[in-house]
């Protein structure tokens, strides 16, 4: 809808808000960084593995162990991954166990570590902030890889 001056009301309030937005609450370096990172870092030929589980989000207090471990799960469709969390590392496994390769990626860097004939696998050490897996099966040519939901580590 145009006023009589040609402009658009709803444009012009956008635009307003946006500035007023960016001046009273502006987002944070690490946090913008973070959210290009992880936006760049989806494709549609990789096979999402989606937060099934987090014992921090959806265990009580009361249940979780001492010294803060803490236990994720993704669900893919060929592939889960089971990740423990602790404070010198993280130790996963692929279900059903897979020959891949892991990917531990962070905004700003990756390590890449290969699964063991069982399915397990260890980063260490291992970045606070958001993080990302992405396994990728032995046979590149037959399997897409596998990414998991972000989480904060």
């Amino acid at each position: 809808m145009k006023n009589y001056r040609g402009a658009n009301p709803d444009k012009t309030l956008a635009k307003t808000l946006r500035a007023l937005g960016a001046t009273l609450d502006p987002i944070p370096g690490e946090l913008g960084a973070a959210a290009i990172a992880a936006f760049s870092c989806r494709t549609v030929d990789k096979e999402p593995a989606a937060l099934a589980y987090d014992s921090l989000l959806d265990d009580p207090p009361a249940a979780r162990p001492p010294g803060g471990g803490r236990h994720l799960s993704f669900v893919g469709r060929h592939l889960s991954v089971e990740v423990d969390v602790g404070t010198d590392g993280l130790a996963g496994r692929l279900v059903p166990p897979a020959v891949a390769d892991v990917e531990l990626r962070w905004p700003g860097g990756s390590t890449t570590v290969a699964v063991d004939g069982l399915g397990g696998f260890s980063v260490s050490p291992i970045p606070t902030g958001p993080v990302s897996l992405r396994c990728q099966p032995g046979l590149p040519d037959t399997a897409s890889p596998v990414v998991t939901d972000w989480v904060t580590l």
